[in-house]
């Protein structure tokens, strides 16, 4: 069961760094055709979190507490760890993103043939995240022309970790249905600063020419783009999309209001939160979180994006595989558009350490 879902996710960098001459530059939007606007945030200053703005019931859990694989923390120790490989009789020490910076460049044989060496030359780093890594930076199939995301490859560039039942975690207050929400975890990594990320995220144009997509339309909800602070000075950006997408028959079609929330998270990392209460859905919510990726020269590399993520359509019987085919399509779309952005951006991170971006929420009127 295909669902074109628009899952919105992010993190936040500590060696991103701004230059100064960026720090002034305005918010770049492509060129408006006649019947595209834009829609302006409103600010709000500092207040509490609503059902107007975004219901905080619908947040995840930090941290998965049912005892089992937790792929957020895995992916921030991969990230943060330094390993030991043995090259030309000397021992070196490196990070995850020093190995992702010499691959990048690399085409899928020589990718193959640099990870081959690297089993000899770091057998530890091998055995605890070879499986992982592989699934990580073969990403061959996801970038190219061929990919679909009905088709799970091991060159899709996205590992999977398990689903679990999130419901009997005492502190998930979603609102129930009846149905006890699962999750499915999923990681990617993103050559995109955050503020490309926002930018096709929040721009409606976009979405229509994603990979698998089949909108009959969306549109941002007016009025839905709010950007201020909790209580607690924590700084938040929201904004709502309004879509409706087709179903395979005999099923016809679902609408969805998706309220999407990006913060600073306690661990100074971007976070996206989503959710959607349609009554089309039993229920549908998520998180994605932004791991930085530094090198061991403290260099910004890119990011590792972890998303979390579930829904159960009603009336229509799916499972974990639409689930996964759903996150393979939004995660892979939001990756192939971002890098794609991020380039024609320069190529250089506009991130700054702990500020949300500034991005234009971007739609099109009905001819």
């Amino acid at each position: 069961m295909k669902l074109a879902l628009i899952v919105a996710l992010a993190a936040a960098p500590s060696g991103c760094r701004v230059p100064d001459a960026v720090d002034d530059a305005p918010r770049v939007t492509r060129e408006l055709g006649p019947n595209e606007y834009v829609v302006e945030p409103r600010e709000v200053g500092r207040e509490a979190l609503d059902a107007s703005t975004f219901d905080p019931s619908w947040f995840l859990p930090d941290l998965r507490t049912d005892g089992g694989d937790d792929l957020v923390q895995r992916m921030r120790r991969l990230a943060s760890s330094t390993f030991e490989r043995r090259r030309d009789g000397r021992v070196e020490r490196f990070r995850f993103a020093d190995l992702v910076r010499e691959l990048r460049p690399l085409g899928p044989e020589a990718r193959d043939a640099a990870l081959a060496r690297l089993a000899t030359e770091a057998p530890a780093f091998t055995d605890a995240w070879g499986a992982a890594v592989r699934e990580l930076v073969l990403d061959d199939f996801l970038t190219g022309d061929d990919w679909k995301p009905s088709r799970n490859s091991p060159r899709d560039g996205i590992l999977f970790g398990d689903s679990w039942e999130v419901w009997k975690q005492d502190d998930l207050s979603w609102p129930n249905k009846g149905e006890k929400p699962r999750l499915e975890q999923a990681a990617a990594l993103f050559f995109a600063d955050f503020a490309s990320i926002k930018e096709v995220e929040a721009d409606c144009r976009v979405y229509p020419r994603n990979v698998g997509a089949d909108y009959d339309y969306i549109r941002p909800v007016d009025g839905s783009y709010v950007r201020g602070e909790t209580e607690d000075g924590t700084a938040y950006a929201v904004h709502a999309l309004d879509f409706q997408c087709d179903l395979p028959f005999p099923f016809s079609n679902y609408e969805c209001v998706l309220h999407v929330h990006s913060r600073v998270n306690a661990a100074g990392e971007y976070e996206t939160n989503i959710y959607s209460s349609s009554e089309d859905f039993e229920y549908m919510g998520g998180r994605d979180v932004f791991v930085e990726l530094v090198d061991s020269q403290g260099d910004w590399v890119g990011y590792l994006a972890v998303r979390r993520f579930g829904f159960d359509l009603d009336g229509v019987p799916d499972g974990a595989d639409d689930r996964r085919e759903a996150m393979r399509g939004s995660l892979g779309n939001l990756k192939r558009n971002a890098e794609r952005r991020f380039e024609r951006s320069g190529g250089v991170c506009r991130d700054e350490v702990g500020r949300l971006p500034l991005y234009d929420l971007v739609g099109r009127r009905s001819e």
